[in-house]
């Protein structure tokens, strides 16, 4: 079974934030971290400053896309 997190990571050197989904948080921080991502790349370090595990794909990127409507 495959599990569906939200997650946000802060850039401590640009003082922003970035909302997304993935299905390994915790792999998805490191590709930030290693400029492997088109947005957050030469913005870092991201630090992890929340994760939510959801039941479904849908419920994960329908709360993504409330995340990112936020300030």
């Amino acid at each position: 079974m495959t599990n569906h997190y939200v997650y946000i990571i802060y850039s401590t050197s640009h003082d922003v934030y970035y909302k997304g989904y993935s299905t390994d948080y915790k792999m998805r921080l490191e590709q930030h971290n290693q400029g492997k991502t088109t947005y957050t790349k030469n913005k870092g370090p991201w630090k992890l400053v929340y994760a939510e595990k959801l039941d479904s794909k849908k419920e994960a990127l329908i709360k993504e896309k409330m995340l990112k409507r936020q300030h």
